[in-house]
């Protein structure tokens, strides 16, 4: 793993510019970050995080407070399948179909005819989906859309 010293760096500076009356408090920081430092500087080699399980994680912490008795599968369910949110995150394509047929096509080129081929492409519309919108899903539970069923 290619090492970026500018967040090592950095937190060098920090740790090493924190005063003598603060060191009870922020000394114990530093040294669980210089400890852990692989895992917590793994942000700055891989900038990806679990932010996003973590908010879905969250909604369903809240639909559960909101109903108690959901069973695991049911929260899943009602979060991933919910319509509206779905709906938000929906992207149309186009995509070539199989069936694409060759088109004789005759040119006329200085007095002369002649023949060629070219490719007919067919095209059809299909709708991806990305999973639900966790913006759409917060609302949907701030509106309390879970609560009636």
């Amino acid at each position: 793993m290619e090492r970026l010293p500018e967040a090592e760096k950095a937190f060098a500076q920090w740790a090493n510019a924190i005063p003598l009356w603060l060191q009870k408090t922020f000394g114990t920081i530093a040294r669980t970050v210089d400890t852990w430092s692989d895992p917590v500087f793994a942000y700055w080699y891989n900038p990806i995080t679990n932010a996003y399980t973590e908010a879905v994680n969250g909604v369903a912490k809240g639909m559960n407070r909101l109903r108690r008795g959901y069973s695991f599968d049911v929260l899943r369910a009602r979060l991933l399948y919910n319509p509206k949110a779905r709906a938000a995150t929906a992207a149309k394509q186009c995509v070539p179909t199989a069936d694409s047929q060759p088109d004789v096509l005759v040119k006329f080129t200085m007095g002369r005819m002649s023949s060629g081929s070219r490719q007919h492409v067919r095209y059809t519309e299909r709708v991806v989906e990305y999973g639900p919108s966790l913006e759409v899903l917060g609302k949907l539970l701030a509106e309390g859309a879970f609560d009636d069923q």
